[in-house]
């Protein structure tokens, strides 16, 4: 037998506010697909639904979203004002800064003409050469973002 509970508890309530977050994201992985035809997880190109289907689904989805969000708001108000306020710019330039050294610690571990060779097999001079030069452009774009984010902090703190 189910406990009855007069108010939801902590329990409750985190539940709701991850299943807000939850149908979010997968609100956003359909519209991804039958819009803008890419499939969410792969990039794979997909061929997107006719304008008037995929806006009778995404109107489908808004009034999930709206349904869930209005009970959140109901039952963790502070918790959705708190989500929707805006982080700092700290915050923005912290998560390009750590979206950046996941690329270069993995994308460009990855891609090293080394790494691969040691991990598929023996490469041609000519293949080694391609995806050196590969990896010099993605290093050389991932530096230049590094430099901006750079300059975009010392901005920051000469504004403060």
């Amino acid at each position: 037998m189910v406990k009855e509970v007069k108010e939801l508890n902590d329990g409750h309530r985190g539940r709701l506010s991850t299943s807000l977050i939850q149908l979010e994201e997968t609100q956003r992985q359909i519209l991804m697909a039958i819009r803008d035809g890419v499939s969410p997880n792969s990039g794979q190109r997909l061929t997107p639904l006719r304008e008037e289907e995929w806006k009778a689904v995404d109107a489908e989805l808004q009034g999930m979203h709206n349904a869930m969000r209005e009970t959140v708001r109901r039952y963790t108000p502070d918790w959705l004002k708190d989500r929707e306020k805006a982080e700092e710019r700290t915050s923005t330039l912290f998560y390009l800064s750590t979206l950046m050294n996941e690329l270069e610690d993995q994308l460009l571990l990855d891609l090293s003409p080394n790494e691969l060779q040691s991990n598929y097999g023996r490469l041609t001079k000519d293949d080694v050469d391609v995806l050196q030069n590969l990896h010099e452009t993605l290093a050389y774009h991932i530096l230049r973002i590094k430099e901006m984010l750079r300059n975009m902090r010392e901005t920051q703190e000469e504004q403060r």
